[in-house]
C-alpha cells in the first residue's frame, strides 16, 4: 500500500488501523516482528528520523486490534513528502 496523500497534514500522516480479510470474511492476523515479519514501512515510524526516539505511534499498532479510536497509542504517524 503506498498512502499519497494526507488529509490535509503537510508533514505528517497517520492510521489507527489497518485489518485483513480472507474470502470468507475472517479477519487474518499479521505479523509485524520475528523471523517471519509480513509488513514493512519506510519510515517503519518516528523513531527511525533523526532526533525522535520514544514515539509510541509504531507500527504495530495498526494491528493491535483498536483501529475506531481517538487515542494516539493506538495510532502510527510518519513524515509525509508529496514528491
Amino acid at each position: 500500500m503506498n498512502i499519497t496523500e494526507s488529509w490535509g497534514d503537510l508533514f505528517y500522516v497517520g492510521l489507527n488501523g489497518i485489518e485483513v480479510f480472507d474470502k470468507y470474511g475472517k479477519v487474518i492476523p499479521i505479523k509485524i516482528n520475528g523471523s517471519k515479519m509480513q509488513v514493512t514501512a519506510e519510515p517503519r515510524d518516528m523513531n527511525s528520523i533523526p532526533g525522535h526516539g520514544s514515539d509510541h505511534r509504531t507500527l504495530d499498532k495498526l494491528f493491535d486490534g483498536v483501529n475506531s479510536t481517538t487515542d494516539d497509542k493506538h495510532m502510527w504517524l510518519v513524515p509525509y513528502n508529496s514528491d
